[in-house]
């Protein structure tokens, strides 16, 4: 199944009604592109799992365990010191974007940000030499992913939807078209 915008949004929709306003327990680092992190609620405890895996980037509530480095990782530690005893008070969907943890394919990554959209760390540095749009480095302006020349479903009514369906390529799957 492809993480669209739209499975994006049913994610979201789940993780806010079973962990909002839970506690940040732990977080581990199991891999260097995926994050755990354990969430204590009213009504249970709960693993959130950030993948961003090029092959199978993800964000969702996991039961599997996972084997830990002895010595976490860099990102893994500052999430720890300012995230440990937090509360969960939003999850939020960028529009209709794949951008909880930004799940773009082999482009996917964990990006973890101040209050001031300052870059502290993430699982995958960007710099110069990979891109010449955007650097993910800690210390820099974290900025949205460009936008696409797409429609987002909130600003067109079914009948666009219709019209611009039908103007496309007859041989366009409606899963591609979307």
């Amino acid at each position: 199944m492809s993480y669209d915008g739209f499975v994006t949004h049913s994610v979201v929709h789940e993780l806010n009604g079973k962990i909002l306003g839970g506690k940040i327990d732990k977080i581990y680092q199991p891999e260097s592109d995926e994050i755990i992190i354990s969430v204590r609620t009213f009504d249970g405890n709960y693993r959130l799992l950030l993948s961003a895996s090029a092959s199978n980037a993800r964000v969702h509530l996991t039961t599997s365990k996972r084997e830990n480095p002895m010595t976490p990782p860099m990102l893994c530690m500052l999430m720890r010191k300012h995230l440990l005893g937090g509360k969960i008070i939003g999850i939020e969907q960028v529009d209709v974007d794949r951008i909880i943890s930004e799940i773009m394919g082999r482009h996917s990554n964990i990006i973890f940000i101040d209050e001031n959209n300052k870059i502290l760390d993430s699982a995958k540095h960007v710099d110069f030499t990979v891109s010449a749009v955007r650097q993910i480095l800690p210390g820099f302006v974290y900025q949205l992913p460009p936008k696409q020349e797409k429609m987002s479903p909130k600003e067109f009514s079914l009948l666009d939807f219709i019209n611009d369906f039908t103007k496309e390529d007859k041989d366009i799957l409606l899963d591609k078209f979307l």
